[in-house]
């Protein structure tokens, strides 16, 4: 082939494919060396920094897992002394209502505000005793229900104090 075959095919190709991109409209790819250049040379000069900046994220990151950690221990024990707590609280409604209870067995005698308050207390055992089914209740069954029947007695039969 002559050189001025090859020339014409070029022109042919490059006419083909400047027409191809007008139909089909690709996008032009820019090439700019100085960019790259520069990239390069900030990478370059920024790398230490970089490095130390990555170090302090991996510390920070680090200090963080620790400090949740540590958010859920608390929570952990916050929650432990609040059930022992509310225990706490239930024995002595337990307490009250037994005491209540042995004061009528001993036949002495209560007035209806008295009965009011330790109904009042019973309500409250009950809820904790409902809400905490592991909460053992067997000791203060009896004594409830002995406290009720002598309320209904006595508001039967007008004898309150």
């Amino acid at each position: 082939m002559r050189t001025q075959d090859l020339l014409a095919a070029a022109g042919l190709v490059a006419a083909g494919l400047m027409a191809a991109t007008r139909i089909f409209q690709i996008k032009k790819i820019e090439i700019n060396p100085w960019k790259t250049i520069v990239r390069a040379i900030g990478r370059a000069l920024t790398a230490e920094l970089s490095e130390k900046m990555e170090a302090a994220q991996k510390s920070q990151d680090q200090k963080w897992e620790e400090l949740k950690h540590y958010q859920e221990e608390t929570r952990r024990l916050l929650d432990d002394h609040v059930r022992t707590d509310d225990e706490r609280n239930a024995d002595l409604l337990r307490s009250r209502i037994l005491r209540f209870n042995n004061e009528l067995v001993r036949d002495i005698g209560h007035t209806p505000e008295d009965f009011d308050e330790i109904l009042t207390i019973i309500d409250s055992y009950k809820t904790y005793c409902k809400a905490h089914e592991e909460y053992k209740n067997n000791k203060c069954t009896h004594a409830i229900a002995n406290i009720e029947r002598c309320y209904d007695d006595r508001l039967e039969k007008h004898d309150f104090l």
